[in-house]
């Protein structure tokens, strides 16, 4: 390579176009005049094989071809390039863009100097950008730094001989296809007649897919094969236990001896569980001192656990229920049992032991059912602007008894009736449709269960006429007060 760090920009500019231009048979005379043009055309080049591979690669519907050397508008090719002189081939994975026309605006007939111009543009900043190709067929070829591209049978007499040209692989991603395998597994319980942890298969799904990675048509399962198999087939055995005996043998031999009995029993397994078919047999025994030996018998007992839930109440109420059930279970062990085997043999229903169930009043509505224990001190009146219930009032004529202009606006009743004569509630317990108790928490038990709040009466205590209610209160401006509706 040469190095020309020691010129200025033009020397290194002519210094290096000499080179090229001797090695190439061209004038540098000629090489200078219509270099803009020249460049102009190569970069044109550059830029119509980039449209048409990035069209082919990424953009195409459908594997790309077209007749002759002009592309169609939908691959991205631009009228002006084929006005400009230029053409383009592809087929067989090579796209070759090229100078369709000997002679080229700004240049002539002299394309190598296309050629030339962008590895003459980029040595000004020091950049290594090679020549374009050269079409010489059957290859386009490429020198400092440009690889030499070898052009398919099917451009043969298609692509011209001689001229600047701009080549490569382009691959079409719908003539290429690949499989994608994808695993799929099954857990499957042993088959008939057979029993254990199961088993494990796996298959599988081919998908084919083209250079972009789009699936291309359905995916197709391949057989299944047993992977695991932990499944062994049913049987029936005997089962030998060994216990522990001692017998007396008598005269001439003292003392107690020890030895051991052998009993049997078949057993069946399969996928149900195991099932025992036989009582214990006997086998044999080293302390056998009589012909029939005794067969050994399970011990028998039960055992209950208790198991407790808590649920919600019902619609309507808040608060939860604890409910309870129990399980009773029948444990056995035989002789030679380490531990007992255990069978669920009964299960009780679900029974209520606590609630704190309670059931919720409509929304501004005076409760129509006992009211609960927990119910605070202060039991307010219902709103009478939002409920229902028919408000009666007492109407009161004043008079003014010592004339000071004395004010009854308060109801003349201790102050606490409202303006308009309204009073407000109370407990009914008597079934006269008046207060008798202002607050929920004075009831009794009995009172609860009879009780209904009624609205708009005078409380209790204010409904009967004492000696100071008959004409006036003594201590008011207000006398004379008759009453009505009640």
């Amino acid at each position: 390579m040469l190095n020309f760090d020691g010129y200025g920009v033009k020397a290194r500019k002519a210094a290096l176009v000499a080179v090229l231009a001797a090695s190439l048979g061209v004038t540098p005379t000629a090489m200078a005049q219509g270099e803009a043009e020249a460049l102009d055309h190569a970069q044109t080049i550059e830029a119509a094989w980039q449209r048409l591979e990035d069209h082919i690669r990424l953009r195409s519907a459908a594997a790309v071809s077209w007749p002759g050397a002009t592309p169609p508008a939908s691959t991205g090719w631009q009228a002006d390039w084929t006005s400009r002189g230029l053409g383009a081939l592809y087929c067989g994975q090579v796209l070759v863009v090229f100078a369709n026309r000997a002679d080229l605006k700004g240049v002539g007939d002299d394309q190598r100097a296309i050629r030339l111009a962008p590895h003459i543009e980029a040595a000004r900043t020091h950049d290594e950008v090679p020549p374009l190709h050269w079409l010489e067929a059957p290859e386009a070829q490429g020198i400092l730094g440009r690889t030499s591209v070898t052009l398919p049978a099917c451009m043969a007499g298609a692509a011209p001989s001689g001229r600047v040209a701009l080549a490569g692989e382009v691959v079409d991603p719908f003539t290429v296809s690949n499989q994608v395998l994808t695993p799929e597994r099954q857990d499957r319980a042993c088959p008939a007649g057979t029993h254990g942890d199961g088993q494990v298969w796996v298959r599988d799904i081919a998908q084919e897919v083209n250079g972009r990675g789009d699936s291309v048509g359905s995916p197709v399962p391949g057989p299944w094969r047993l992977l695991v198999d932990h499944c062994v087939a049913d049987y029936t055995e005997w089962v030998h236990y060994r216990t522990a005996c001692t017998f007396t043998p008598g005269p001439p031999h003292s003392g107690t001896l020890t030895g051991e009995s052998v009993w049997r029993r078949q057993r069946s397994v399969t996928s149900s569980g195991e099932t025992w078919l036989t009582a214990p047999q006997f086998v044999s025994t080293s302390c056998w001192t009589d012909p029939n030996p005794t067969p050994p018998s399970p011990t028998d007992w039960q055992t209950t656990t208790t198991e407790t839930r808590t649920v919600a109440c019902g619609t309507g109420y808040t608060g939860t229920r604890t409910q309870r059930r129990t399980h009773t279970w029948l444990n056995r062990k035989w002789p030679w049992d380490a531990s007992p085997t255990t069978r669920l043999t009964a299960t009780t229903a679900w029974t209520t032991t606590a609630t704190s169930c309670r059931q919720i009043p409509p929304p501004d509505d005076p409760p129509d059912h006992d009211p609960p224990d927990d119910d605070p001190d202060q039991d307010d009146p219902p709103d009478d602007s939002t409920t229902e219930t028919t408000t009666q009032t007492t109407t009161r004529q004043c008079v003014d008894r010592d004339k000071g202009g004395g004010n009854c606006g308060d109801g003349g009743n201790g102050g606490n009736g409202g303006r308009d004569g309204t009073i407000g509630g109370g407990w009914d317990v008597d079934g006269d449709g008046k207060a008798d108790v202002e607050h929920s928490g004075d009831l009794t038990e009995s009172q609860r269960q009879t009780a209904n709040y009624v609205d708009g009466h005078t409380p209790i205590g204010r409904d009967r006429g004492g000696p100071d209610n008959d004409g006036g209160d003594p201590g008011s401006n207000c006398g004379g007060c008759g009453r009505e509706g009640f």
